[in-house]
């Protein structure tokens, strides 16, 4: 049963609701864990034991007393009411900014048109000051219509609100100095921050990519983006699927208590028709109840980068295109292309080399000087005289030799090189060794031919 409203309480202190209210303030300020959960714990505590339907805190930042800016706590199955009711009514907002309760609806003033479809019969706000200042309201909200608050309940509520508002500027104020730095860091590095309430849709984010791009445009003025389903509209419709897959994915990851971050990219879409594209890396945070109930995360800018993943995509294809025309000249003439870093003493052949000396593809190369000596002997030596040579002088060298593949066949080959100087000395040796076998055949046969014809003897003619 309720504890506190209804009608039939009086003016006096409600004994149990004072030492509930007394365990909730102390719980809040003494549990472990994050501020804004153990408040919201407590709140969905003592909306249980009301019996109300929707309590929220809503607390001011230090540096304003506009409502609009406020943070938001709430125990609620839906849409914080008492929210509702502010953001709708301007004028309770000033009520409660000079220090007056606010039992709505009024006499003649009926409940707004979105709060009266929800069957709100009484909401409750309740201004909260400490140091003599305005710092926010706590509000309650009832389906039962003329739900009666007696003063000394309500003095109570105060009370507790107060201490949880204390509580959350105290822990707000422990970042305050690091806040202005690390906006102009996300600034610098066009990163946004911002949360999605998946009660209201409503969207809080500090838009520094939203602001960059205007800047640009002058004739498209920044316009910040309230709700989820207008944020939605400027998502380009190929990439709205892919987020709102990873949205539901998580929310329903979160439901069953599991890890619920997620990354995904899409690319956004500015009124002022400029494109780029974000990295939301967010998570779906539970209230104290673990219902799903906020998104929040980081918004970059990856627009650079994408251009620069489409530059490097645009050049590994065309290092691919040259790489396979490359491949396709060696087999046609059959000349392989290879390279010896005399400072590591390592060899690097193109594919052709190992077809040519007989080698499976990409096996591993013996020594320099082994390699060398799959010659036949004459060639060998030859071959060694030009390689010192050209390492001595930078002289380049062009041999027609014979070697001797690992499956001890013969070829003819076409040997080609020359030397990388640096301050006088060789760093690096590099040319290409040719399949001549074909072309030596043909020289053969051409000579018998010419022997045939051409006989170097005159004929006898007696």
């Amino acid at each position: 049963m309720p504890i506190a409203a209804g009608s039939s309480h009086d003016a006096n202190t409600d004994p149990s609701l004072d030492g509930l209210l007394m365990q909730l303030a102390a719980r809040a300020t003494t549990a472990p864990g994050d501020p804004a959960q153990r408040v919201e714990a407590v709140l969905a505590e003592l909306r249980a034991a009301l019996g109300v339907d929707c309590i929220g805190l809503s607390l001011l930042p230090r540096s304003s007393d506009d409502i609009s800016r406020a943070h938001h706590y709430h125990a609620t199955h839906g849409p914080c009411l008492a929210r509702e009711l502010l953001a709708a009514e301007p004028a309770l907002v000033e009520m409660l900014r000079r220090g007056q309760a606010v039992l709505y609806p009024t006499a003649g003033q009926p409940l707004p048109q979105k709060l009266a479809a929800a069957r709100v019969g009484t909401v409750l706000l309740l201004p909260l000051q400490t140091e003599d200042r305005w710092v926010g309201a706590l509000g309650l909200a009832t389906h039962r219509a003329e739900a009666r608050w007696p003063a000394a309940v309500m003095a109570s509520l105060q009370t507790f609100g107060c201490i949880a508002a204390g509580l959350l500027q105290h822990a707000l104020s422990e970042v305050d100095a690091g806040e202005a730095w690390i906006a102009l860091a996300l600034e610098a590095g066009g990163v946004d921050v911002g949360s999605w309430d998946l009660a209201t849709g409503e969207a809080n984010a500090t838009y520094h990519i939203a602001k960059a791009q205007s800047k640009q445009t002058p004739d498209h003025p920044f316009e910040p983006v309230r709700n989820y389903t207008d944020y939605m509209q400027l998502v380009h419709p190929e990439y709205r699927g892919r987020l709102l897959l990873a949205i539901e994915t998580a929310i329903k990851a979160a439901a069953a208590g599991e890890d619920a971050s997620f990354r995904v990219e899409y690319i956004l879409v500015q009124p002022n028709g400029r494109q780029h594209w974000i990295e939301f890396s967010a998570r779906v945070r539970r209230d104290a109840g673990g219902t799903p109930r906020v998104i929040e995360g980081a918004l970059t800018d990856i627009t650079s980068r994408k251009q620069i993943e489409q530059e490097l995509n645009q050049q590994r294809q065309l290092l691919l295109r040259q790489t396979r025309l490359l491949e396709q000249t060696e087999q046609v003439t059959a000349t392989g292309g290879w390279e010896w870093d005399l400072e590591a003493d390592v060899v690097y052949w193109t594919s052709e080399m190992y077809r040519i000396y007989g080698f499976a593809p990409d096996s591993p190369l013996p020594p320099a000087d082994e390699l060398i000596q799959m010659c036949a002997p004459a060639s060998a030596e030859r071959l060694r005289a030009a390689i010192q040579q050209a390492a001595a002088t930078g002289k380049a060298y062009d041999l027609q030799i014979e070697i001797v593949n690992r499956q001890g066949r013969h070829v003819p080959v076409r040997a080609a090189g020359q030397a990388e100087m640096e301050n006088g000395r060789a760093i690096r040796l590099y040319g290409t060794v040719q399949d001549i076998t074909q072309r030596t055949e043909l020289e053969r046969q051409l000579s018998e031919a010419r022997a045939l014809y051409h006989p170097s003897q005159p004929p006898d003619l007696g």
